[in-house]
């Protein structure tokens, strides 16, 4: 049972008591409804800053009339980062001038600290603490005298507070440290990627060299499956750089104006060996210039990665690749007539490292077709598949022929 859920229970309980005045049942309610909203506001996680806002939106709708949050700086010391007012028409609100210096020397020990006598505003200060770790603090001007304000209301707030205040830092932390491991293997990547792409050209060479024509035909054998593997390896090298720059926030599309059926002619070329070995016939309907605003380089990798998967879940039938352009958008429609997909792991397989059948697992990292969805919905489009066991798949890729509209104003599918 939820916290909310359980907290309605109690409230319906929650009536009226032997031995309870209705002022303390008017007040056991209404602190029951604090924790709710308490509860309600911090239950989704969000960033540091959000959070900070969030806890001074609730301690103005309740509590105070004015607050002030602190948080840590680099150095560990606390400085004002949020300030809010129950009537927001009023600006934020200036901190009453004894509050820097009470927050600067703040006892840890203590829940809460009411002004001393002769304080210049009467303003209530709480330490927002987990395990001992001071996460900051917060400067409440009370709406009632200080005395009824004091107890477990301000508690609430503070425990509920630093507990948000603790889950958004950990998240912080962890998307920083997603961000440093992705630059590490984009980097490392991209340092394989140039010596495969030596390797390559070198073994590239031989099979072309006078050399090779004399060599018997075990030894041809090794260096085709030698080009072969490298190949993969450079295949696998991309899935990879492509993973890395989908998760940085650098990655934006480099949109241009590209001919689409230009793009698939070149891809069909460059595979055209490993069709061959593959024994996979290829037939491309509708190849007249298609030309929309899209990033090259990431329609490259959608068309190479359906035509990969195409391949190697095909045994060797034809493929067939139809264009279908209108003048807002193009379909592009990739078939093979392989082994077909069960309808239960049509979702499934745009997911990371997940594939629809365990043929060739050691060759694939699962990324293809989650990368493929990724960056069709970056150029702003959409990927589905029609599919059934035995009948072959149909992926069906349909992208915005001008530039894609922003994230929340596209349509959902």
């Amino acid at each position: 049972m939820s916290g909310r859920r359980r907290l309605l229970v109690v409230r319906r309980t929650a009536g009226p008591q032997p031995g309870l005045a209705l002022e303390e049942i008017g007040e056991l309610r209404r602190r029951l409804s604090f924790l709710e909203d308490l509860i309600a506001g911090f239950e989704e996680l969000r960033d540091v800053e959000s959070t900070t806002e969030i806890i001074a939106r609730l301690a103005t709708q309740e509590l105070a009339s004015a607050c002030w949050i602190y948080l840590p700086d680099a150095q560990g010391r606390l400085r004002l980062a949020c300030a809010s007012q129950s009537d927001p028409r009023k600006g934020q609100p200036e901190p009453p001038s004894d509050l820097p210096a009470r927050v600067a020397k703040l006892d840890r020990s203590k829940k809460y600290e009411a002004p001393q006598v002769g304080g210049q505003a009467p303003c209530l200060l709480l330490s927002m603490q987990v395990d001992n770790e001071l996460l900051g603090a917060i400067g409440l001007i009370p709406r009632g005298p200080i005395e009824a304000s004091t107890g477990p209301m301000t508690g609430m707030l503070a425990d509920q507070a630093a507990k948000a205040l603790a889950r958004a830092r950990a998240h912080a932390g962890a998307q920083r440290a997603v961000r440093i491991r992705d630059e590490a293997f984009a980097a490392a990547a991209h340092e394989l990627g140039n010596s495969l792409g030596a390797l390559h050209l070198q073994v590239h060479a031989i099979l072309h060299a006078d050399v090779y024509d004399q060599a018997d035909v075990r030894l041809r054998a090794r260096f085709y499956a030698m080009e072969r593997q490298v190949t993969r390896l450079i295949g696998l090298n991309h899935r990879m750089l492509a993973t890395s720059r989908l998760t940085t926030s650098s990655f934006e599309p480099k949109l241009e104006s590209v001919d689409a059926s230009e793009v698939i002619r070149e891809v069909l070329a460059r595979e055209a060996d490993h069709l061959a070995w593959r024994r996979c016939a290829v037939e491309l309907t509708g190849a007249d210039p298609v030309i929309g605003q899209w990033d090259r380089g990431l329609l490259d990798q959608i068309f190479s990665n359906l035509l990969s998967n195409a391949m190697k879940y095909g045994h060797g039938k034809p493929i067939s690749i139809a264009v279908r352009p209108t003048p807002a958008k193009v379909l592009f429609e990739i078939q093979d007539n392989g082994i077909g997909i069960a309808a239960e792991d049509q979702d499934r397989i745009f997911e990371k490292f997940e594939r629809a059948a365990a043929i060739e697992k050691g060759s694939s990292l699962g990324l293809g077709l989650w990368l493929t969805r990724e960056m069709v919905q970056a150029l702003g489009g959409t990927i589905v598949v029609h599919s059934a066991i035995g009948a072959g798949s149909t992926f069906v890729v349909e992208l915005p022929r001008g530039a894609p509209a922003p994230p929340d104003e596209r349509i959902p599918t």
